[in-house]
């Protein structure tokens, strides 16, 4: 059995580097003014600095909804039997609450969800998301992944 790994977009992870590990990442939204960016989908980092040199609107962001997590679980959870979810701690962000929500959503699927506040913000919520997946790698159980994380 193979424990999957999720994560946010601000673990600040190259992509092809969570692809190679097999980390899932929810984008957080990138907002400039009224609209919104889905970080690393509808904008990656080039774009985001494009505008943030022509704009005259500071961005700010916003976390994903209980329903994106909850979206991206059923979806993980239709091949997988654990999943650890990690993200940007929650004195910075809502984002740890709302992957709590949409776990709690998915209650009846036969996946169980593990939700961990990573306790730091950027590459520092990236290397606890790599060393959680090396850990599944190896074969970890989710338990195993859980106190590596910890």
């Amino acid at each position: 059995m193979t424990v999957k790994i999720i994560t946010d977009s601000a673990a600040d992870l190259p992509l092809d580097l969570a692809r190679e590990l097999g980390i899932t990442v929810v984008p957080v939204y990138l907002c400039f003014g009224d609209k919104a960016y889905r970080d690393g989908v509808d904008t990656g980092p080039d774009e985001f600095y494009a505008k943030l040199m022509s704009s005259s609107v500071l961005p700010s962001t916003s976390a994903p909804s209980a329903g994106d997590f909850a979206q991206v679980y059923s979806d993980v959870a239709s091949s997988n039997d654990e999943i650890v979810s990690i993200h940007i701690t929650r004195r910075h962000s809502t984002t740890y609450d709302t992957a709590l929500l949409g776990s709690k959503m998915m209650e009846n699927a036969r996946c169980r969800i593990e939700v961990i506040d990573s306790e730091g913000v950027t590459m520092w919520q990236g290397l606890v998301v790599l060393a959680a997946a090396r850990a599944a790698e190896a074969g970890y159980e989710q338990y195993q992944v859980v106190k590596t994380v910890q």
